[in-house]
Parts: structure tokens; sequence; C-alpha cells
């Protein structure tokens, strides 16, 4: 705007009227020369935005750890979707517990089949286990979620690469124990 502005000034100044050059107290070299500096300095701000020129956006600052768990918590409890990706696209943290409740957990525990199956494309923990000791699968497998359990049991197919594993958990309907489990049972059986 202000290039703009300084070109049509220095083209109205080459033919201003010598009467109205005196008028305001300078001489047409001196309004050409001076409109000309004007010119170059706003070509150079152009092109290396060395001076603000105010018509910038102003940057949004990326919101805070706490701010951005609390938001997709607020979009996992509605289902939102669209929030979720827009979170996930500011690099918000899918791992984190709030309350002793994960992300993950917290869309398994609503059956949200593609909030779940979000989450663990951008790198949800959904073997973790929750503040009740129960992990995702559980969660879905207790509540019935036909969908959710079918998406967290691919997920968890590279864990299943034993067959008699998959049988063997599949067989007590979800009770799952771990090698580092308290109760000593061995991977895989109840």
């Amino acid at each position: 705007m202000l290039l703009i502005a300084a070109i049509s000034i220095l083209a109205i100044g080459a033919n201003l009227p010598a009467d109205l050059a005196s008028a305001l107290g300078i001489s047409q070299l001196a309004l050409i020369v001076s409109l000309g500096f004007l010119v170059a300095v706003s070509l150079l701000n152009y092109a290396f935005r060395l001076l603000p020129m105010g018509i910038e956006e102003p940057e949004v600052p990326a919101p805070g750890a706490d701010e951005s768990r609390h938001a997709m918590f607020a979009a996992l409890s509605k289902g939102d979707l669209a929030t979720l990706h827009q979170l996930l696209a500011m690099n918000a943290d899918v791992n984190f517990a709030l309350g002793g409740t994960t992300p993950i957990h917290l869309a398994t525990e609503k059956g949200d089949s593609e909030i779940v199956r979000t989450l663990i494309r951008h790198g949800a923990n959904f073997r973790m286990k929750g503040a009740d000791g129960r992990r995702p699968l559980e969660i879905a497998l207790t509540k019935r979620f036909v969908r959710t359990t079918e998406i967290l049991f691919e997920a968890n197919k590279p864990y299943f690469a034993n067959p008699e594993q998959t049988v063997n958990w599949r067989m007590n309907a979800g009770v799952w124990r771990d090698a580092e489990d308290p109760s000593g049972a061995a991977a895989g059986q109840a």
C-alpha cells in the first residue's frame, strides 16, 4: 500500500506546479528525490520484510500442554473428530494421563472406533494400562464394542505373532496377562 501511494505521489510530483511546490516550501527536485527514496525503501521492505507492514496476520500461539490436553479430552468426550484432527495437526501429545485416564482409554470407554483408530495412527500407546488397571482392548471387550475391539486387536497383531497366544487370549475373553504381571502368569494365559 505504501508502495502504491509513493508511486502515485511521485507521478503527481513530477507534474507538480512550481507554485504548489513553493507553497509546501520544497523544490520539485527535493520532492522527487524524497519520493524516490520512499519507493526504494518500500521495494526493499517488500522484498526483505525489514519493517513491519501492518498487514501480517498475528501468530496464534500454540496451546500449552495443559490447554491441549483439556481440549483433547473435551473433543473425545463429545466425539468431535474434527477438533481432534486439529489438535493432532498441532502435534498434541496422545500419550498422557489426565486424572488417571489416557485419551485412548477415554475413546475406548465411549466406543468411538474412528477416534480410537485416529489416536492409534498418531502413536497412542494402546497397550498402556489405565487407572483401573485395564488396557483399551480389555475395556472394548468388556463393553462389547465390536468395531473398537477389532481395531485394537488389529493394532495388537504384532504382539500376537504367536497364533497360540492369540487363541489363548481370545478363549480367556480378554483376560490379559503379561510376563511382568504380578500374578506371575505367563503371557497370553489366564
